[in-house]
């Protein structure tokens, strides 16, 4: 077995248990701390481009009529492929941020544009995403940066599947006021392939206040 297939086989298991709603059914939506409270983090992470990003941040913007959400809108819709140095304080340092950009920019040119497959929406007790499978090439990736940050001495959290997050669950909902979130959940757009073009570097942070902002410090070509 390739480590690629056992990336997949690993995001696999997560989706399962995202498919498995019986706790939503039983006990609604239940908010986690981090989410409620905030948090923050770098973040390097796949841009995409409007066929992908409008219709993901419409669809999150109908959530907000039907359940209390923070929604990911249109300058917000990414693929992380990396979150250093999460934590519930968070401050963003400008000198990591530039050691991440000018990292990033060192060895963009070794990595391959990827394809991923959007093909189903999932929801838990926290959040609604978008799965996603991506092909060798986004893996391929992952392992060159992994890689080339080791060697210069830092270490990079990697992804454990190439999904998309369209909300987080700001407040708990009892499983008999759901009747219209899970319509509309049916009605959830198809959004089909992406090959995303562009890499941002930057910092990300979010709180049922401010909602969910992604701070751009340089975005990079593929």
């Amino acid at each position: 077995m390739t480590a690629f297939q056992d990336f997949l086989d690993t995001q696999e298991e997560i989706y399962d248990r995202f498919r498995d709603t019986s706790a939503v059914q039983e006990n609604g939506l239940t908010p986690s701390k981090p989410v409620i409270e905030g948090q923050g983090g770098y973040l390097i992470a796949l841009r995409h481009n409007d066929s992908v990003v409008e219709p993901m941040a419409r669809f999150a913007e109908r959530l907000t009529d039907i359940v209390p959400v923070i929604t990911y809108d249109a300058s917000n819709v990414h693929t992380a492929l990396s979150a250093p140095h999460v934590s519930p304080r968070f401050a963003p340092d400008d000198q990591i941020l530039e050691e991440l950009a000018v990292g990033v920019f060192q060895m963009v040119h070794a990595l391959e544009k990827p394809s991923i497959s959007y093909i189903e929406w999932l929801y838990n007790q926290d959040t609604v995403i978008l799965a996603g499978n991506p092909d060798q090439r986004f893996y391929t990736n992952l392992l060159k940066m992994e890689r080339f940050f080791r060697d210069q001495g830092q270490s990079l959290p990697l992804p454990a599947m190439a999904h998309m997050t369209a909300a987080r669950f700001t407040e708990p909902v009892p499983p008999c006021h759901l009747h219209d979130f899970y319509e509309l959940m049916q009605d959830a757009p198809d959004i089909g392939t992406s090959k995303p073009e562009e890499i941002l570097v930057g910092y990300f942070t979010m709180d049922a206040k401010n909602g969910f902002k992604v701070h751009e410090y340089e975005s990079l070509i593929l």
